[in-house]
């Protein structure tokens, strides 16, 4: 390039060929320049060497061959490495491993920007281990207190509140074999408990302490290692001496507790160890609270997963090992014979081992879990690779490899705007080449940057139609080659605007290019022409996405067979003119344009967007272009990349039901390879189930409401009914808008996955936020399972303004209640602000001591409600408010599945709000509810009466991502329990997906039992095996009653009053609705 009148640069990014990269090897390179004086000049020769992981001895290291009269020798080895995997110090022919993958953290404390401290996060302290275990510091303020340590920096922890909480990824458990190192330092013997390093099983109560402690196996105050709550494993009670940095190291191998100052054992036992795994970690501090600080400076923490043997711990006495950037590694050794001893006299060798780490490849969200069971018919994969020198990654389908890069892909564009590869704020007009070629593209006519847009993976770049292109490389590599593959996502902006992937020669020619075009006439052109016009094409018009794949192989011998072209994955049948040549034109010279055709008459340029373009120096198979449209390789920064996968059965078709495997593999320009595990994933439709107390198919009965349980596995589930006696209730569909169960549940995202969060496991994602309960949600025992509580003063749920519940008419809401004290006007289920403004809502009403329950809408000027008077307190009612068009029973209202009101709603509006929806509180009037709420549903439709008495006597759960629980405890209705008579009964449930599945039919028949005899005043036995029933009253008196072998149903006109009750198995005894049982 010519910079100004004198300045010139080259920039040269030197490989072997144009197709292959360096080989292994040393070279020489240097630059010679001459005027038109012919005064001439080069630079200085340099050579470089390709090689493994470059380690070199640095100052103050002694020469080779030196003879020296130190007994102690300063060693200095810096290693150039960003995937360290291995390095070993090799003293006298003996080896010390200061790094591998047994080492599970690694703390150097020295605030370097450059590793992700610092600047980067001021509270971090970096894991430089391949673990990842990174610390977050505590109590100290925005930094971490960095002083002075034994090498480069350290910690200071002030012994008040300053901690370090560290990650737990490959950490041993608490009895397995582990070392512990830090070098530590402090002002003085302390007077009570400090810690270096807690690992605990917080709620086994369990740990792994190292530290100061007063506690049983040693004298007084002692430093050492010690479990949950002492007494000490091992310790010393000799005090090493304060304000001096002080090398300590623990070690347990499955047997004995060792310890170690300053690389000399001190102690050891066999005192029974902790087991347990850990769930909290820290530095500084004891990890089960908040207590026992360490006062001083901690440095250069290391745990390993084995045992260090005496040895080893000598030689880390007197090492370092450091990460300082990236790829920059130190080693300092001050190597003496040992801990304790100088050198001898004598000749001594060393040597330094560095391996590069093989790609780390790991699958992420929201890749499914191994061995799951699914009925999506379409799997979502997500894979991380870390490697800054990629060379092959291949995905791997059900035993069929599909590689996405390796060194055929010599073009590959992301267009993600990503500073951190050399675009965005590095370079505002470039669009990175991440394949192995550099092939950089630079943004013309777009100003100061490249158009970036929303493209069909993370960003895009976007074409005026007017002067916008990208003007990559030559690709020499692709010019008269007998196989080539182009791919790009595209959009054109409207119908018939032209989009471009083109290469021609570099004055223009419509007789040698290499194009992709989206032309005016609704057609899409695939030109591989040699010397004469000759294309292919096939028609697409419309403004979506969409993927465009032209495959050449002039190896076969007619026009459909050298040139193949795809739409979405799928191969169109191509018109075309001329014949297809044997290879791709040598002439078309010119850059690669992206977004702009150079054609004989002209310039034409893309109107539209372009996203995701990779060109292959080969023919890719229809299985191969299938797969690349449903995955996409990103890469992230110079180390990640990421890969995702839709997989279908193919471009068209879903996966049919079966089970599948996969895994990725990656390796890097070293030949180190690695790949993620292989899972297994089964596509099936629901799992529905019934279990326990389900009856039996076949029962025959004498109670007369019956207990159904299914269990319905599903991640995905779209619609769920039940089917009693050959009516269908749907209990779950797209018109159910809102469920939350307020069972506290981790697995769903409740819990300690979100404290304050109540989720919503309909289909809409209206997830509710508790207000004034503190850090949680005052979960407390439920109507089914949990359930909140709230306190009358100031809590609520908040589940905000959704459009799916912008509702009017035709809704339902359904909720079980606990009324702890009625309180006026306050707020079960409902939205509407204060004044006078539209309103929505179930309330708990006092009404001077009526207790009643409350249900009315208002249009911001018209009201209509009604109530239902006489309820208890702490006691769960089924409440449920009906609104259906506006007329004379325009609102039901149904406690414990019976209607009990209805509203005339002929004067009320539409509803128009734009409040919050709250649970417990009523904004309107500022009144909060007092008792417990659970089970709340909103439909966007008006549920029948049979569908509310069905609801009542029935209740469905989401117990994690999968699992589904429904359960019935089935009457004629919500008021009368069956008749004699034979019933069946089944439950079907169906994924987005279209996949469905059913339980099987059952069929259960209610007899009618005999009635009981039952004397008042004698003792009651039923130890005959006998089935009887009791519908009148029957005092004992002072008798007991006894049921030993038989079974008795109490009805609901029943009543038993006993002194004393033996029930030999409670499911032989059954009372119904309203009848009685006491035993006194």
């Amino acid at each position: 390039q010519k910079f100004n009148s004198t300045q010139w640069y080259l920039y040269v990014n030197q490989s072997k060929n144009a197709t292959t990269v360096l080989d292994t090897g040393n070279y020489t390179y240097y630059t010679y320049a001459s005027a038109n004086s012919g005064l001439a000049n080069q630079t200085d020769t340099r050579y470089i060497t390709v090689a493994p992981p470059q380690t070199q001895f640095i100052s103050p290291t002694p020469a080779n061959a030196t003879t020296t009269s130190n007994t102690s020798i300063e060693i200095n080895v810096s290693i150039v490495e960003s995937n360290l995997e291995n390095l070993t110090y090799n003293w006298n022919t003996t080896n010390y491993t200061f790094y591998n993958d047994s080492l599970v953290l690694m703390m150097n404390f020295d605030n370097l920007t450059a590793i992700g401290e610092g600047t980067s996060n001021l509270t971090r302290i970096v894991d430089v281990s391949n673990s990842g275990n990174n610390g977050t510091c505590i109590g100290m303020g925005t930094n971490c207190n960095y002083t002075t340590g034994k090498y480069g920096n350290s910690t200071y922890f002030d012994g008040t509140d300053d901690s370090i909480s560290v990650g737990l990824t490959g950490i041993p458990a608490l009895n397995s074999n582990q070392t512990i190192s830090a070098w530590i330092k402090y002002p003085s013997t302390p007077a009570s408990a400090r810690q270096i390093t807690s690992r605990e099983d917080v709620a086994g109560f369990k740990g792994v302490s190292m530290g100061f402690h007063t506690l049983g196996g040693c004298t007084g105050m002692s430093l050492g290692v010690w479990g949950y709550g002492g007494p000490f494993d091992v310790c010393t009670s000799t005090i090493p001496t304060a304000n001096t940095w002080h090398h300590f190291v623990y070690t347990y191998n499955g047997t004995t507790h060792q310890l170690y100052l300053d690389g000399s054992e001190v102690n050891k036992s066999t005192t029974a160890i902790d087991t347990g795994t850990a769930t909290a970690m820290k530095i500084g501090a004891w990890a089960g609270g908040n207590d026992e600080f360490w006062l001083g400076s901690i440095d250069e923490v290391r745990i390993w997963n084995r045992s260090l043997t005496a040895n080893e711990i000598s030689q880390l006495y007197m090492s370092n090992l450091q990460k300082f950037n990236s790829t920059q590694w130190y080693l300092y050794v001050n190597q003496s014979k040992n801990a304790t001893t100088v050198l001898d006299t004598g000749n001594y060798t060393v040597t330094i081992t560095a391996e590069a780490a093989a790609p780390q490849t790991q699958f992420i969200s929201p890749t499914p879990a191994n061995a799951t069971t699914t009925a999506n018919t379409s799997i979502e994969i997500n894979v991380s690779i870390v490697e800054s020198n990629l060379e092959n990654l291949t995905y791997n389908w059900n035993t069929t490899n599909y590689t996405l890069y390796n060194d055929s892909l010599v073009l590959m564009m992301n267009f993600d705007n990503i500073t951190a590869i050399g675009e965005g704020t590095n370079n505002l007009t470039r669009v990175v080449d991440v394949s192995g070629y550099g092939n950089n593209g630079t943004c013309i006519g777009m100003g100061t940057n490249c158009n970036y847009t929303t493209g069909k993976y993370g960003n895009a770049t976007s074409f005026d139609g007017v002067n916008d292109y990208v003007d990559t490389a030559r690709l020499q590599g692709i010019e008269g080659v007998s196989q080539l593959t182009y791919s790009m996502w595209f959009k054109r902006i409207a119908v018939n605007a032209r989009v471009f992937l083109s290469k021609t020669t570099a004055t223009g020619s419509d007789a040698n290019r290499i194009v992709i075009e989206a032309w005016t006439d609704g057609m899409v052109y695939l030109e591989p022409s040699n010397g004469n016009t000759s294309y292919g094409y096939f028609a697409s018009n419309d403004t979506n996405w969409h993927h465009v794949v032209m495959v050449f192989d002039g190896t076969q011998s007619t026009n459909p067979t050298r040139l193949k072209g795809y739409l979405d994955g799928v191969e169109q049948t191509l018109s075309f003119l001329g014949t297809i040549g044997s290879t791709t034109s040598a002439g078309a010279t010119g850059n690669l344009f992206i977004g702009a055709l150079n054609a004989t008459e002209g310039m034409f340029y893309t109107n539209g967007t372009i996203d995701e373009v990779r060109i292959w120096n080969r023919s890719l198979t229809a299985d191969e272009v299938s797969q690349l449209y449903m995955s996409n390789l990103q890469k992230f920064n110079s180390t990640q990349w990421y890969l995702y996968v839709n997989q279908s059965k193919n471009a068209t078709a879903v996966l049919d039901t079966g089970t599948y495997t996969y895994y990725t593999y990656a390796s890097d320009v070293s030949s180190n390879a690695n790949q993620t595990d292989t899972r297994y994933i089964t596509v099936a439709p629901p799992q529905t189930q019934f279990i326990s107390p389900t009856p039996a198919n076949a029962t025959t009965t004498s109670n007369t409401s019956i207990e159904i349980n299914v269990s319905i596995v599903e991640s995905n589930l779209e619609n769920l009914t039940y089917n009693w006696n050959t009516t269908n209730y749907t209990l779950y569909n797209d018109s159910l808008v809102l469920m939350m169960n307020f069972d506290n549940l981790t697995a769903i995202g409740e819990g300690t996955s979100n404290l304050t969060r109540v989720v919503d496991v309909s289909n809409s994602g209206n997830n509710g936020t508790c207000i004034g309960m503190g850090t949680n949600c005052n979960y407390t025992t439920g109507k089914y399972g949990n359930a909140t509580s709230f306190d009358g003063t100031d809590d609520a749920v908040n589940f905000g303004t959704p459009n799916a519940l912008n509702l009017s008419t035709n809704f339902t809401i359904s909720t079980w209640v606990k009324v702890r004290s009625f309180v006026d006007l306050s707020g079960v289920v409902g939205k509407g602000p204060t004044g006078a403004n539209p309103t929505i809502s179930i309330r708990a009403d006092s009404n001077a001591g009526a207790n009643q329950f409350l249900f009315r809408i208002n249009d911001g000027t018209n009201n209509a409600e009604d109530s239902w008077a006489g309820n208890s307190i702490n006691t769960w009612y089924h409440v449920v408010m009906v609104v259906g068009a506006r007329g004379t029973s325009g609102v039901l209202g149904y406690v414990d599945g019976v209607q009990r009101v209805s509203l005339d709603t002929s004067a009320v509006g539409i509803i128009t709000s734009s409040s919050n929806w709250y649970v417990g509180w009523n904004e309107r009037n500022n009144k909060y509810f007092n008792g417990s709420i659970d089970e709340v549903r909103i439909w966007n439709r008006s549920l029948t009466a049979d569908e509310v008495s069905q609801l009542y006597m029935s209740n469905l759960q989401k117990f994690n991502s999968t699992q589904w629980y429904l359960y019935v405890n089935q009457s004629k209705n919500a008021t009368a329990v069956l008749d004699t008579g034979t019933y069946t009964y089944y439950t079907y449930a169906s994924a987005n997906s279209g996949l469905a599945n059913q339980t099987d039919t059952r069929y259960i028949t209610i007899s009618a039992a005999d009635d009981c005899t039952c004397t008042d005043g004698a003792t009651w036995l039923i130890d005959d095996g006998s089935n009887c029933q009791l519908s009148t009253t029957c005092n004992l008196g002072s008798n007991p009653f006894r049921l030993m072998n038989g079974r008795l149903v109490i009805t609901n006109t029943g009543k038993l009053n006993a002194q004393g009750c033996y029930i030999q198995n409670a499911e032989n005894l059954f009372v119904q609705q309203g009848g009685g049982l006491i035993c006194r």
